[in-house]
């Protein structure tokens, strides 16, 4: 093993006069990510309740072929629109006798698991875009800002079904739609705080002692920021979920035979005077998910002290 001066390559010395006075300085004191929100993050009513009902819908989604009662694309054509309490069929069957309860599960799976699966991309490409921009300005921020203000100029709903029209419905082209356009909003709220952060008085002190910038970035700004980001994906997954349910009741969404809550909803739309449970049933359900999401920002809002 190699030593460059006295230390093993790759270990890190002890920090410089510079760093120590930073640490000193940061409001968290240069602690890494994960432990600024398991510092912060404690017991919540709000934060407790959304992550539990979260918690049990990703559950029943990746339990669905366990507790599913029925195949959710098994047609009964002899029992077909029976009401709620039916045995067999809590929930009731459908149009085309399809079991109502197991449909909606698999909603779960689809809806849930995709919405937050499309929100992985955007968020880390579009917060680390906006700390980048505002964090070094020049050309780079003047791009991305530019770049920010057309996209936002427009309705993002509208883009987002104008882009999955183009590009046919499926779950990648959820995925690729939100990508493409959600980042901008995570690289606005992360470059305005950077730009913040980046005139504090112990960013500045790092930059005159030669702390590279990478470790500034990663070690005292990334932390001071990200609340901001996190709180807003909870309220963003919420969105997509309901772009998807729209998706679905549009057309455009998960291709059948796979369930959905919006086609359920859709296809129910012909019986609701008389069956309006299958109507009903899968609005209860995304209303139940968009409020634990809710809930969730909201208790890491009072958490996470985000400024």
């Amino acid at each position: 093993m190699s030593v460059v001066g006295g230390l093993p390559n790759g270990t890190e010395g002890p920090p410089t006069s510079a760093e120590v006075e930073v640490e000193a300085r940061s409001p968290l004191r240069g602690m890494a990510v994960g432990r600024v929100v398991g510092r912060r993050v404690g017991a919540n009513a709000s934060l407790v309740i959304g992550l539990a009902i979260i918690g049990a819908l990703l559950l029943i989604g990746a339990l669905a072929g366990v507790i599913s009662p029925h195949d959710p694309v098994k047609q009964e054509i002899g029992n077909t629109l029976a009401p709620p309490g039916t045995a067999g069929h809590i929930l009731g069957t459908d149009q085309l006798g399809r079991d109502t309860l197991s449909r909606l599960i698999y909603g779960a799976r689809n809806d849930v698991f995709v919405a937050l699966g499309a929100l992985v991309l955007p968020f880390v490409f579009g917060t680390l875009v906006g700390i980048v921009a505002g964090y070094r300005g020049g050309w780079f921020d003047s791009v991305m800002v530019g770049v920010i203000d057309v996209i936002i100029a427009f309705p993002i709903l509208v883009l987002l079904i104008a882009l999955v029209f183009v590009l046919g419905p499926g779950v990648k082209t959820i995925i690729i739609s939100v990508a493409l356009i959600d980042w901008v909003v995570y690289a606005r709220l992360a470059r305005t705080a950077a730009r913040r952060e980046a005139v504090m008085e112990y960013v500045l002190a790092a930059q005159v002692g030669g702390i590279p910038t990478w470790r500034i970035l990663g070690r005292h700004v990334v932390p001071n920021i990200i609340s901001q980001s996190i709180i807003y994906a909870m309220s963003d997954a919420v969105l997509i979920i309901l772009f998807i349910t729209t998706l679905g009741f549009l057309g455009l969404g998960i291709p059948p035979p796979a369930s959905d809550w919006g086609t359920m909803i859709a296809e129910a739309q012909p019986y609701i005077n008389n069956q309006w449970w299958l109507a009903v049933i899968p609005g209860i359900a995304i209303i139940v998910a968009a409020f634990g999401l809710s809930l969730i920002a909201d208790g890491l809002a009072q958490r996470l002290d985000a400024r």
